[in-house]
């Protein structure tokens, strides 16, 4: 399951609640910014990864820590990562990171928001 919808002017955002991922690259193509957070109930969260003109520009999280432009945007925003004690605590940093940097907070507006939920059958890429 995919969670896709507008967050702030300029950006998208995609929360991949379960299954296989999705290629946030071409979402973001033609100057488009997007955070791609991963979430996955068995596991939990998987990481965060900001993406920008289609391509990936930092990644933080369980499979990879490339940070590239991540980097710059934890320093300025004072998120450590580091200090993350479990799912919770982490899913806070990435949301209080994605909100200094886009303008937009999660508050009741958001949350009552338009947005797509899609359902992926798991072998929709074998076909």
């Amino acid at each position: 399951m995919v969670w896709i919808g507008v967050h702030a002017p300029g950006w998208l955002h995609i929360i991949s609640l379960s299954g296989v991922g999705i290629a946030p690259g071409p979402l973001s193509a033609d100057g488009r910014r997007l955070f791609y957070l991963e979430y996955d109930d068995g596991e939990g969260v998987h990481g965060l990864s900001y993406w920008r003109d289609g391509k990936g520009r930092g990644q933080y999280g369980r499979d990879s820590n490339t940070l590239g432009e991540l980097e710059s945007l934890f320093d300025t925003h004072r998120v450590d990562t580091t200090a993350a004690q479990d799912d919770e605590s982490e899913l806070n940093f990435y949301l209080h990171l994605i909100g200094h940097v886009t303008g937009r907070f999660i508050d009741q507006d958001w949350l009552m928001s338009p947005r797509t939920l899609y359902r992926i059958p798991a072998d929709a890429w074998s076909r």
